[in-house]
């Protein structure tokens, strides 16, 4: 994997960079599942800087545990030095699914542009194309830095304005999708607000102290 010397303590240890070259995903990916406690990791001073470090054991508790969120196709095999049970069979599955790994074609980018356009969840064009969700989200950043696609409005700056009109719809009973549509922004963008406003304690249910 030229994963090189960085691999910590005899590969007991992975960094987030390294999982994503493994699992073939954004590092960016890593980090958010770290952040969610949904992959479990630790912060460890190594030479003049923090970092996370997380153990085989708990990457590959992820991996038995999600399946849904990595495909077995872009790990190589005894990458961790075992291949479990659990494992052979989610290779056996994934072989299954249509579209890994093929070319994407110029009439299958179209589709994908015309169904973000529409707003469609990444996994329903997931299931429409039959391709894995991280693979609809790459060839979707391909897209955007080739100009094709419009960039996202940023994700990390929020008006006071936004996030009381955000709440404001929430009441009024609209979806993630019709608020991301009326703030003009992006489904993930609702999502990740209000997992940071819940964080800060200023988010519970309908229930949030007015930003000024």
């Amino acid at each position: 994997m030229n994963l090189g010397p960085s691999r910590y303590a005899g590969g007991l240890f992975f960094s987030p960079p390294q999982i994503a070259k493994i699992l073939g995903k954004c590092v960016k990916e890593i980090y958010s599942l770290i952040d969610d406690g949904i992959l479990k990791g630790r912060r460890r001073k190594l030479v003049n800087k923090r970092a996370y470090q997380i153990h085989v054991d708990n990457l590959l508790n992820f991996l038995e545990d999600h399946p849904d969120k990595w495909d077995s196709r872009n790990v190589p095999v005894h990458v961790f030095g075992i291949e479990p049970d659990w494992m052979k069979e989610k290779r056996k599955k994934d072989m299954k699914v249509p579209n890994a790994h093929k070319r994407w074609t110029a009439k299958e980018e179209k589709m994908l542009i015309q169904l973000i356009n529409m707003r469609y969840e990444t996994k329903d064009i997931a299931g429409i194309l039959g391709r894995s969700i991280g693979a609809i989200y790459r060839r979707t950043q391909e897209l955007r830095n080739r100009n094709k696609l419009e960039p996202l409005k940023a994700q990390n700056y929020w008006t006071g304005a936004e996030i009381n009109k955000m709440l404001k719809l929430e009441q009024q009973g609209l979806t993630d999708k019709e608020i991301a549509d009326k703030l003009n922004r992006d489904r993930s963008h609702i999502v990740d607000k209000r997992k940071r406003l819940r964080k800060e304690g200023l988010y519970e249910g309908y229930k949030l102290e007015r930003v000024n």
